[in-house]
């Protein structure tokens, strides 16, 4: 996972991504460069975390984050932890 430096851009705070993941994801032309029609989505979801999102040629929102892969997958470890606590709690197991 690689640091990147906050830069000031004429007073603007900005980061950059890397080309190599957004190639990935399809947001490249064929000749590397960025469409400058390409809408991004920033959401600071707590302190020091913030979530940047690509939205889809001729969507206005990027879909909700609990729609998202990533989102779904960490609320089903986290119900999965909790009824592993449930049973241990229910049968007297030790912790």
């Amino acid at each position: 996972m690689p640091i990147r430096k906050l830069s000031n851009r004429a007073g603007t705070p900005t980061i950059s991504l890397d080309k190599g993941d957004l190639a990935l994801d399809g947001i490249m032309d064929d000749d590397g460069t960025i469409p400058d029609c390409q809408m991004m989505h920033l959401q600071r979801m707590g302190e020091g975390v913030y979530v940047v999102r690509a939205i889809p040629n001729g969507q206005e929102d990027p879909k909700p984050l609990r729609e998202t892969e990533m989102v779904q997958g960490l609320a089903a470890m986290k119900l999965h932890q909790e009824q592993e606590t449930s049973k241990r709690l229910e049968t007297g197991a030790q912790f």
